[in-house]
């Protein structure tokens, strides 16, 4: 459905009003035009590698993995393989996306193919998600034509209107924008001996999108001389007409045709026939009104319809959202396929929120029923809780104190969900994949990449001694490693102490031997089945518990080679085997030690870290780790999944086995809750299955 009329189409700020002059800067003299050269902008429709240019630029969110623009140039610079140049260096954090910070790429070598004109691409820095401002687009703008410029042999620039994506600013703010900072720019240089003004092609995929963009650099540009944008709309190829345009260019179809139409129309003219078609209660009134605007069908132009994309939500672009603490309370924002949600605080003091969390790891029978629709609706601000709707993968960027929360419980807002109604929403985690990423400045080291014929794991199960004896982690541990065994990956197994039953090809847990091994070897995957302890004075001395001694988080990430994916299936506890007198396992604070040991496996550069926050009912720890493995690595015939689908599969497995049962605990009716999942949802553990476009 449309939604504003077409009369508000005419007279909105998009079409129908120009813009402010642009203000002479302080201090400045007004240069000569005699002696400072135009930048010249031509607006093209078409696909941005498509376009012939000496350099290739888009923008780049902090921590974004690549779509739309970026993804596109991404595939045309790199060579066939399991990633994107740009996606693996944002991946590892290697590309920052500082605010106006600017990252080359060479192109691929050998000549340019006929669709692919790249020679060499760029992205500059927006900064964080929900702080690109229209301050932050003229400041990117100047600096990314300063840099340009300063190189001396860019003759021509091709790049999309950055900004304007994702319903982030509209198109008369970029387009200030641009002509602003460009302006600033050329200032800056008039002083300079022959400078070298490069051509600018703003490229728009979408026909209608370009011609948007087109009118607002037009009209951005009057008042400023420095700038001259061509008067007529290019085209390149690989050009779309999406769902907008297509309604777009089909009213104006008809409003051309009514226009023509002489009065009365004869019987048999085509707008009698399209007229029929409008109720008859509607119809005087319908025709009266397209006749009145007819003769202004070319400012049509902002029809918005609901286009949303349908199918597999996994190959939907990720809702990406950002909580982070502040003194005043929880700072949220999102970047979704639709739109961008710039910051806002919602007030939260430190109290309340240790007692939700509290509550909610693990939630009793009568919490698990209320507190998840709470902590939706109560932490999370009212217009992003309507991009809560399981229609996409949803990443939270977290640090140290949000990631205390069970995010995996927040519930759909949405009518109508998947599986349940508005009074029982489903879980977004069960609809869809939701994952975590730690907000860290830590750079991901290199990976060794490899096939899963080549891959090494290390199992350990009920490393804590007879007293601490865990029967159904040395199961879990047996099972996993049989499982990753039947898929050809090298496995080394610990179970038990000395003393207990020795397992068939397995050794002794001993910490000594356990932490050679992880130094000695290169690891892919590692998998620990026990016991957890927190300290809550020195987090850094948490860890995994042996029989003689504890494995502190410092110590598990001392490696020569990070592994790709950790796994801590454990039941945490407060006990510290330091302090005397605390030698059983108490339950502690559960939902500080994950986030604490995933933060220090990040550190060092692994790849995903999956912790379970609270201690899990045995069988529930064992479906869960099997079902990951085999999705994972594809057993059950569906071939290999992403991390984040194999996750989100094994959730749903155990969210079903608990519906199932009625005499189920409420420990096993939120056990799939207690999963949580660091790191890409897109990314592969088998390099080769991997697609770019995934």
């Amino acid at each position: 459905m449309l939604d504003m009329t077409i009369e508000q189409l005419l007279n909105s700020e998009v079409v129908s009003s120009g813009l402010p002059d642009v203000p002479e800067q302080l201090g400045e003299k007004a240069p000569d035009p005699a002696t400072t050269q135009q930048l010249k902008i031509t607006v093209a429709w078409g696909d941005l590698p498509s376009v012939a240019a000496d350099i290739h630029v888009t923008g780049h969110y902090r921590g974004v993995m690549p779509t739309a623009a970026e993804r596109r140039l991404d595939e045309a610079i790199s060579p066939p393989g399991p990633c994107g140049i740009i996606c693996e260096h944002t991946r590892r954090r290697w590309l920052v996306g500082a605010l106006g910070e600017i990252t080359y790429f060479p192109g691929r070598v050998g000549a340019p193919e006929a669709d692919n004109q790249v020679l060499r691409a760029a992205v500059v820095g927006m900064g964080r998600v929900g702080t690109f401002t229209e301050d932050n687009a003229t400041r990117l703008y100047q600096s990314l034509l300063r840099e340009i410029m300063s190189l001396r042999h860019i003759r021509t620039v091709a790049t999309v209107l950055i900004g304007s994506g994702a319903g982030n600013l509209l198109f008369h703010q970029v387009a200030h924008a641009v002509v602003t900072g460009f302006g600033n720019a050329l200032r800056g240089l008039a002083s300079e001996s022959n400078p070298i003004v490069p051509d600018m092609v703003i490229v728009e995929l979408d026909r209608l999108r370009a011609e948007l963009c087109h009118r607002a650099l037009r009209n951005a540009a009057e008042s400023e001389p420095l700038i001259a944008v061509e008067p007529v709309l290019a085209s390149h190829p690989g050009g779309q007409v999406n769902a907008n345009a297509a309604a777009v260019y089909g009213i104006r179809g008809l409003l051309d045709l009514l226009a023509s139409t002489p009065n009365p129309a004869p019987p048999d003219h085509p707008t009698q026939a399209i007229l029929t078609a409008i109720p008859a209660d509607l119809r005087d009134q319908v025709h009266g009104k397209l006749t009145e605007i007819a003769s202004r069908s070319a400012d049509v132009a902002s029809v918005q319809i609901d286009s949303r994309d349908s199918g597999n939500g996994d190959q939907t672009p990720a809702t990406r959202v950002t909580v982070l603490r502040v003194p005043t309370g929880v700072i949220w924002s999102a970047l979704t396929a639709r739109a961008t949600v710039p910051e806002r605080v919602v007030p939260l003091n430190d109290s309340l929120m240790d007692d939700l969390v509290q509550r909610l790891t693990p939630p009793s029978a009568e919490d698990v029923a209320e507190l998840p629709a709470f902590l939706t609706r109560f932490m999370v601000p009212f217009d992003l809780q309507h991009y809560l709707d399981g229609q996409a993968p949803l990443i939270i960027e977290v640090d140290l104190r949000t990631a205390r929360v069970p995010w995996e419980l927040l519930v759909c807002t949405q009518q109508g969900s998947v599986q349940g109604t508005a009074d029982e929403p489903d879980p977004l985690a069960v609809q869809q994949c939701l994952s975590r990423q730690m907000r860290t400045t830590y750079a991901r080291t290199d990976l060794e990449e490899t096939s899963a014929e080549e891959m090494r794991a290390l199992v350990i199960g009920d490393p804590g001694g007879p007293s601490m004896s865990l029967p159904e982690a040395r199961k879990e541990a047996a099972d996993v490693a049989d499982l990753l065994r039947d898929h050809k990956i090298d496995v080394d197994l610990f179970i038990g102490t000395p003393g207990s039953k020795l397992e068939t090809g397995a050794r002794f847990a001993t910490r000594l031997d356990v932490l050679a091994k992880m130094h000695n070897r290169n690891y892919h995957i590692i998998h620990y089945a026990g016991h957890g302890v927190f300290s809550p004075d020195n987090p850094e001395l948490s860890g995994w518990l042996f029989a003689d001694g504890l494995l502190a988080a410092r110590e598990l990430t001392q490696f020569s080679q990070a592994p790709r994916l950790v796994m801590a299936d454990a039941c945490w506890s407060a006990a510290h085997p330091d302090v005397p007198g605390n030698k059983e396992p108490q339950r502690g604070d559960p939902s500080r030690l994950a986030p604490v040991l995933a933060d220090e496996f990040l550190r060092v550069g692994t790849g995903h870290v999956i912790g379970a926050s609270w201690a899990l009912p045995d069988k529930e720890a064992w479906m869960f780790a099997t079902s990951f493995y085999t999705a994972l690595l594809g057993g059950d015939g569906k071939g290999p999944m992403s991390v984040g689908q194999a996750v989100r599969q094994s959730r749903q497995r155990l969210w079903k086995a608990a519906n199932k049962a009625e005499s189920a605990s409420p420990e096993q009716r939120c056990a799939w809750a207690a999963y949580q999942h660091y790191g890409d949802p897109a990314d592969h553990l088998v390099p080769e299955v991997t697609s770019r476009r995934t």
